[in-house]
């Protein structure tokens, strides 16, 4: 049995993929295999997996299915002890597996994740992200703010086969980090790697940004969701989950600008003032329209500054 399973869901993934996979041939760390679910993809990304041989093991479906259940259906083949997630169009440095192994074996911790380096669809690199928290009890802060780009998360397969959590089959835009809240739910612990293990491509048109307007809704039926199967939760956290609540507003405020709907873009941000004051700063930026598409242009490289306004 390897220590690392290897989760790569695909559709019509072959511009990055042969890319993505010598990511992981390249890796210090050999104990690995990597499950490749193809979701029907009418291009050559299957033939491309193939090419690299028996490590890559293989399953297609004839259709396309949410993201949230491939990644499951991939899970449920898996058998490594640890899970780790590379998207087809990312990458990975060489040590990840080694850091990562080193760090989770150190301790009975349910995730781990380390900064990103983004870089855009001719691999130039753009911005650096880099983790706000720290190792260990992690369920309130990533409550308010998950963290991390997917492509440099690991998760225990042990803790999340106890658990038996699985990815929420319906959500589209954010099966990832319903997942992770549900597995760290209540007191779950991490590792948090401050180097950085792997590019995060920034794709015009990729899953992430065509369900955009998903981000809202999706984030208050985790919200629900958390607090119904964990009684007293919302109580034990509460300030954790007004801050949730409150970034599920500003998400809907951000889609409903985009769209034009600026009265209710307004209206949504005063939700979030009512639950985290310091929401105050996007109060006064929306009546600015010019200014508040210059802040979410560069928001990769504002978002530091602005979460440690947040959170500090």
């Amino acid at each position: 049995m390897p220590k690392f399973s290897v989760i790569m869901n695909c559709l019509n993934g072959e511009r990055f993929l042969r890319e993505a996979i010598n990511s992981v041939f390249e890796q210090s760390f050999e104990d690995w295999e990597l499950v490749f679910f193809d979701s029907g993809s009418t291009d050559k990304s299957v033939e491309i997996a193939t090419s690299f041989g028996e490590k890559v093991k293989i399953f297609v479906l004839n259709k396309p299915i949410p993201l949230g259940q491939a990644r499951q259906e991939a899970i449920d083949r898996a058998s490594g002890d640890f899970l780790a997630f590379l998207d087809v169009d990312d990458v990975w440095l060489p040590s990840k597996l080694q850091t990562q192994y080193l760090a989770m074996a150190s301790g009975d911790y349910a995730i781990c994740y380390s900064a990103a380096q983004c870089i855009d669809e001719n691999g130039i690199n753009l911005y650096k992200i880099f983790p706000i928290h720290n190792t260990g009890p992690l369920f309130e802060n990533l409550l308010k703010h998950v963290e991390g780009c997917w492509c440099t998360y690991v998760i225990n397969r042990k803790i999340l086969l106890n658990k038996g959590i699985k990815f929420n089959p319906l959500l589209r835009s954010s099966c990832e980090e319903d997942l992770v809240l549900s597995l760290l739910a209540c007191d779950g612990t991490g590792v948090v790697i401050s180097s950085i293990l792997a590019k995060y491509r920034i794709v015009s048109g990729s899953v992430t940004s065509f369900y955009s307007d998903r981000l809202a809704s999706e984030r208050f039926s985790t919200i629900i969701r958390l607090i119904r199967e964990n009684p007293g939760i919302r109580s034990k956290y509460s300030e954790a989950f007004d801050e949730a609540e409150a970034r599920g507003f500003y998400y809907n405020a951000c889609h409903l600008f985009n769209t034009g709907n600026y009265n209710q873009a307004s209206k949504a941000i005063s939700n979030a003032l009512l639950l985290n004051s310091k929401y105050k700063i996007f109060k006064y930026l929306i009546k600015y329209p010019a200014l508040w598409r210059l802040i979410h242009r560069f928001k990769g490289h504002l978002a530091p500054a602005f979460l440690n306004y947040l959170y500090r």
